[in-house]
């Protein structure tokens, strides 16, 4: 199975209050700060509430990558043992990888789909930024637009997972499973649908990685420079005695992520 490289600098630092990023128009930066660039950095960097408060976007690649994981781990014990796994155990798993991609267990979880949405608010809150550039504000709509594909195969990954029953015949299952396995795999690395070669000639075609793409190429592009901030300034928020808010901190770099499914 191949795997999809990507590069985008992650941060891990002390954690301070948060207050709701819709919030964040009014803020006052005290440092220099770009309020359109903290957005980006909620969707990229960190989010108080995610897992290991990784970013939003982040988070919906780590679930997806997690459910690749796991679906191509079935997938090769169904294809090993075709006529002898557990149609129940197998059923018990597409659930729960299923919860993981489109609907959460509960609302304090997340899924690709949960991550994903609330990663596109951020870049919209970047883009209605006071501060937002021509560069951001172009950037965020494609962002969004290009996201549909991704939740439309999580729509098909949930219904095929939903019929899948026990009691269904072993190959039937088998057969659900492996497209499981190429739906996730597109909401990772994008499908070339019309066969020109290359992924992401239209949004039906994004995949998370194409989509990680696209933010690099924007905030490349990004004149002051984009810097990653660290947690103190994501998340930290003071309340003056005017009564507005404001982001204190400086920027700080790290380490690459990647998909190894």
């Amino acid at each position: 199975m191949k795997k999809y490289i990507l590069r985008f600098a992650l941060v891990i630092l002390p954690v301070a209050t948060i207050t709701s990023c819709e919030t964040a128009p009014n803020f006052v930066s005290t440092e220099g700060a770009s309020l359109s660039h903290i957005h980006i950095g909620h969707t990229l960097t960190a989010w108080p509430d995610t897992p290991d408060q990784q970013g939003l976007f982040q988070t919906a690649e780590n679930l997806a990558n997690e459910s690749a994981r796991r679906i191509v781990a079935l997938d090769n014990q169904i294809e090993r043992e075709p006529q002898t796994f557990s149609t129940t155990q197998v059923t018990n798993e597409v659930n729960k990888i299923s919860a993981l991609v489109s609907t959460p267990s509960d609302s304090k979880s997340y899924s690709v789909t949960s991550s994903l949405k609330k990663a596109i608010d951020h870049i919209n809150y970047a883009k209605e930024s006071d501060d937002a550039s021509r560069n951001v504000i172009e950037g965020a709509s494609y962002f969004e637009q290009n996201s549909v594909g991704i939740f439309k195969r999580a729509a098909v990954f949930e219904n095929i997972a939903t019929n899948i029953q026990s009691d269904q015949e072993r190959s039937e299952i088998g057969q659900s499973v492996n497209n499981l396995r190429v739906i996730i795999v597109q909401i990772l690395e994008g499908a070339d649908i019309d066969k020109d070669g290359t992924i992401g000639s239209s949004p039906n075609e994004y995949g998370l990685g194409q989509l990680r793409d696209h933010l690099a190429g924007v905030i490349g592009n990004e004149y002051p420079a984009y810097r990653p901030y660290p947690k103190k300034v994501l998340f930290g928020v003071l309340k003056l005695k005017s009564g507005t808010q404001s982001f204190s901190g400086s920027g700080a770099s790290g380490s690459y992520g990647r998909y190894s499914y």
